[in-house]
């Protein structure tokens, strides 16, 4: 009867093993592995644009906040003063409805765009957040992105996409900005 006890004990413990192997559990053990934290991008559109000198042309923020539903944006851009000028921003059309915060800083070439949205805020993959105009100036065939965010990760003294935790988690992870040819 021991032997058959054993058996039965063994037998128990491994179905539950690979039970337990092949299906998610419910909750977090040691093993378990750890869920990926939330996610959002910002990124210009058109990600490349070649236009005259003098002439004008728009570039889009874009939000994709990946899942996950976010309450409030801060688009901080920067641009080449010297070969662009920024004339405005216009946020019609925007995936938030509250605004924060539009600036202009022709003297430092940098662009702040603030907005927000109440709860349960917005979740998209392609979501516009602006869109800002600009005038072309001087010739310039740029190596690397001329119009950039101010982003670094983790940070909140730059660019920043808020969750809608109650806490204002900035989860942006990445920014892509644009590269502008004048001829």
């Amino acid at each position: 009867y021991i032997f058959v006890a054993i058996l039965i004990l063994f037998g128990s413990l491994s179905l539950l093993w690979i039970y337990n192997y092949y299906t998610e559990s419910p909750f977090e053990t040691y093993y378990s592995s750890p869920t990926q934290p939330p996610k959002a991008l910002l990124y210009l559109s058109p990600k490349e644009g070649n236009y005259k000198a003098g002439q004008e042309f728009s570039v889009d923020v874009i939000i994709n906040t990946a899942g996950s539903n976010v309450n409030a944006v801060a688009a901080y851009l920067s641009y080449k003063k010297e070969n662009i000028e920024a004339i405005s921003i216009d946020i019609s059309g925007s995936e938030f409805d509250i605004p924060i915060e539009q600036l202009i800083n022709e003297k430092d070439g940098k662009i702040k765009i603030g907005l927000a949205k109440p709860t349960p805020g917005i979740n998209t993959y392609n979501g516009k957040v602006a869109t800002v105009r600009f005038k072309a100036l001087t010739e310039v065939l740029p190596v690397v992105e001329n119009v950039y965010f101010d982003f670094t990760r983790g940070s909140d003294l730059y660019s920043g996409v808020f969750l809608n935790d109650k806490k204002g988690t900035n989860i942006l992870d990445d920014v892509r900005g644009a590269k502008i040819i004048i001829n």
